[in-house]
């Protein structure tokens, strides 16, 4: 595995913004070799302060395709779908709160706007049921039982990647 692409902006209000880090603790390792380092560049009030999670993103690989306009003609209050500006299904659900789901016709999937990892899991608990009605796959009928526990299997597959 590579390791991640972290990068940090520091502006000049004096706050930092983290982005790529993996875990909580790769942040926080790299927010403080930046502080040592503005340190030793004559920074000397430079210091960690409590940080907050913003945005957590999570990808999502399925086996499967899916059929983007019957996914927003069946969901249209919970989905938005513009195919000429963004190529992806937008889910907002009500019950994520902040939380949305790109669907991609690839099988592909970003959870987007979670503050902590339940809120992907609740997102992908919620959503997938009404996605999954919707693939394209014409090789798979849907409801099969192989269908059944390769889901299962990508539910697990997420849990460990997060």
């Amino acid at each position: 595995m590579n390791p991640p692409k972290i990068a940090l902006l520091i502006f000049g209000a004096g706050t930092m913004v983290c982005t790529g880090a993996r875990t909580i603790h790769q942040a926080i390792y790299i927010i403080n070799k930046v502080i040592d380092k503005l340190k030793d560049a004559g920074y000397v009030d430079a210091k960690f302060v409590p940080l907050t999670t913003e945005n957590m993103v999570a990808s999502v690989r399925t086996p499967w395709r899916f059929d983007l306009s019957a996914l927003h003609e069946a969901y249209t209050e919970y989905c938005d779908y513009e195919p000429e500006l963004f190529p992806g299904v937008t889910v907002h659900h009500p019950a994520l709160n902040k939380v949305a789901i790109l669907v991609f016709k690839s099988g592909k999937m970003v959870v987007t706007g979670a503050r902590v990892k339940r809120n992907i899991y609740d997102a992908l608990d919620t959503c997938m049921p009404f996605i999954m009605e919707n693939r394209s796959d014409p090789n798979e009928p849907r409801g099969t039982k192989r269908a059944v526990n390769a889901a299962a299997t990508t539910r697990k597959r997420s849990k460990k990647t997060l």
